[in-house]
């Protein structure tokens, strides 16, 4: 009896070890994290695929929205289920599970350009991202753009202090009409200036000029019911709604009440196809020891 025993525990013992191994090899495989790490280039970007043993995958594209989808077989989902990146090459990343197919896929939203490569490194995966040429070239020329565009401001800025600083080195002498009333002596010698004043905001005026133009207005002016800031406001707007704009003064007079100079002329103006002709009349008044416009009327010709 002894002797059949022995033999018979033998092969017990045979197939009860193969079972176990069976078994240990049926337990899937966890997908421990998924994260998005800076790759080596500056412009590339690695996601990492962290799993607890070597796995089968199967990487393929999807479609609307663009997708990578890195399909894990025999393997778990133990991390989140849905990451937000918002990064230039990875929208968002998202882990689908499949409990009967015991299987995990990892979908990566990507730009509309971007290319990636996946390769295993131990038990992760590493999926490497990276732009295009076609959004190379595109990142390439905005940045041109960008640096043209600054360029054009600069010159801009420039080029109006330039024709500021020529308007002020000009200062034409305008024909000067005999005043309506004597001036008094100690505004006698003033009359020159304000009216070339009254040129340099034509000229303004004309050329579309409104740092130049907003500046030969008083802080405290006030015409037609409204104050220097929405006066100043609406006459932005019409000079960037006007492919040109043409004014001309005829027969100023200059003359004075209170200390203020007082300045009238015909003026006759025409922006495509509108024009009018009326008299102006500009109320001027120091400050900061410069002749600013206090106030001003029109009033059409009849």
């Amino acid at each position: 009896m002894r002797r059949y025993l022995i033999p018979a525990l033998a092969v017990l013992l045979t197939f009860a070890a193969p079972a176990v191994a069976l078994e240990e090899a049926a337990a899937p495989r966890r997908l421990l994290d998924v994260r998005l790490e800076p790759g080596q280039d500056k412009d590339k970007k690695t996601v990492v695929i962290a799993v607890s043993a070597p796995a089968e995958y199967l990487a393929y594209p999807l479609r609307e929205p663009r997708r990578l989808a890195v399909e894990l077989r025999d393997t778990v989902n133990a991390a989140a289920a849905d990451i937000a990146v918002g990064d230039e090459l990875v929208r968002r990343i998202e882990i689908v599970e499949f409990p009967q197919a015991r299987a995990a896929r990892v979908e990566i939203w990507l730009d509309d350009g971007a290319v990636y490569e996946v390769a295993p490194d131990g038990a992760d995966l590493r999926v490497t991202l990276s732009p295009s040429p076609r959004m190379r070239e595109a990142a390439e020329l905005t940045r041109r753009l960008d640096e043209a565009a600054a360029k054009i401001d600069a010159l801009t800025q420039e080029n109006e202090a330039l024709r500021a600083l020529l308007a002020a080195a000009e200062r034409p002498a305008p024909r000067v009409a005999a005043p309506a009333q004597p001036a008094p002596d100690e505004t006698q010698d003033e009359t020159p200036a304000i009216l070339a004043m009254v040129e340099r905001w034509r000229r303004a005026w004309q050329g579309k000029r409104f740092a130049e133009y907003a500046s030969l207005y008083s802080p405290a002016f006030g015409g037609g019911g409204v104050d220097a800031a929405a006066f100043l406001r609406d006459k932005k707007t019409k000079f960037a709604g006007k492919a040109s704009i043409t004014v001309g003064i005829e027969n100023p007079t200059v003359t004075w009440e209170d200390g203020r100079a007082v300045v009238e002329f015909t003026q006759r103006y025409r922006s495509g196809k509108y024009r009018d002709a009326g008299v102006k009349t500009l109320t001027l008044s120091k400050h900061g020891g410069e002749w600013k416009i206090e106030s001003e009327t029109w009033s059409p010709i009849r």
